[in-house]
């Protein structure tokens, strides 16, 4: 089963309106610019690592990261990091960050603006796999990918791209933004995109020098409502694109039960008879058939939105943060870790002067 991770991030900044106060922080436009793309992108692995990603996203003075502790769950039985990191060296997609501040160890005002990855960002000059038409997909071609994560690629980045800005301080080499909005879109499998609305969120860069950022992260909350009608639907819908690919029965014109019997070898009409029997079999796409038999709760041939909340992982995708402080969890916590290289590009606003401000 292959998984890519589609990151595409849209940052927000609360900018402060009248006078500036002491927990004020302005953009600094003094200050020198430097590019780079992500080249590594790291899902927590387990619990403990969750914690490495982890931010106080509601200001209780705890850190929290609890989709982080549920991919960690999710890695324990796929190599989701692996995954994640072969969809970026074969450029699916391109995350581009643009820093200017006036030093890497100390900064006031340091800027961060992060730069959509899609098909208008393609790297110029140093394709993401060679030779020249070379498709990592097709397991006929031997192909070699990652050079446009060369520390030089120059990016293309159209007009309309998506690209917002987060301000402010380094301290010690290392920038911590206020807080945000981050919008990622994750795409898991291809074509299945989850998008996901980070508040309270904010991206911080250690180990900064010209041409690196040597660990980073990014994290905040999302909101129930989008748990509710956006992530658990779409978690449903990777779901079902999981099972197929690893059937690889799609576009055949064979039904959802068919597949679903194929891939747990089994001649049985009733999904519930087909789980009974499948272990029996050992067929050669057991993962696919565990996978399938352990989220579909309600006896079909479809994992929908219902099967997820009444699945597995059904009580931890629920609210453990209070971004309003009525006293009432409303959203859900999500960190992950990330590194760069240098990268050429123009970088849509940092290119000028801006105006913003945020509280920190």
């Amino acid at each position: 089963m292959k998984y890519l991770l589609f990151l595409s991030a849209s940052v927000m900044a609360a900018c402060g309106g009248g006078g500036t106060s002491s927990t004020e922080i302005c953009l600094d436009n003094s200050g020198s610019l430097t590019t780079y793309v992500a080249n590594k992108l790291i899902i927590p692995t387990d619990a403990l690592s969750a914690e490495d990603f982890e931010f106080d996203v509601d200001g209780d003075g705890e850190a929290e990261n609890a989709l982080g502790d549920i991919l960690g769950l999710a890695s324990s039985a796929i190599d989701v990091n692996g995954s994640v990191n072969t969809a970026l060296a074969e450029g699916t997609p391109h995350l581009l960050l643009a820093m200017k501040a006036t030093g890497f160890s100390t900064a006031k005002g340091t800027g961060m603006e992060v730069i959509v990855g899609d098909t208008a960002t393609f790297p110029t000059d140093n394709p993401p796999c060679t030779p020249a038409g070379c498709d990592p997909d097709d397991m006929t071609m031997t192909c070699t990918c990652g050079g446009h994560l060369n520390g030089s690629t120059t990016f293309t980045v159209a007009g309309n791209t998506a690209s917002n800005l987060l301000v402010g301080n380094t301290i010690g080499g290392n920038f911590v933004s206020a807080q945000g909005t981050i919008d990622l879109s994750i795409e898991i499998t291809p074509g299945t995109p989850i998008d996901i609305s980070l508040k309270n969120a904010r991206i911080e860069a250690k180990q900064i020098s010209e041409t690196t950022i040597g660990a980073g992260r990014l994290g905040g909350a999302i909101l129930q409502t989008d748990i509710e009608a956006t992530l658990i639907p779409q978690i449903a819908n990777l779901m079902n694109s999981s099972v197929t690919d690893e059937c690889d029965l799609d576009g055949d014109g064979i039904s959802q039960e068919a597949e679903i019997q194929a891939c747990c070898g089994s001649t049985e009409t009733d999904p519930d008879e087909i789980c009974k029997s499948a272990n029996q079999t050992n067929p050669t796409n057991q993962d696919a058939c565990d996978f399938y038999c352990m989220w579909n709760t309600d006896d079909d041939f479809n994992i929908a939105a219902q099967d997820v909340k009444d699945g597995p992982a059904g009580a931890f995708l629920s609210p453990d943060v209070d971004l309003d402080g009525d006293g009432t969890k409303d959203a859900m916590s999500f960190g992950i870790g990330y590194e760069a290289v240098g990268a050429v590009f123009t970088a849509p606003k940092l290119s000028a002067d801006q105006t913003l401000c945020a509280a920190d």
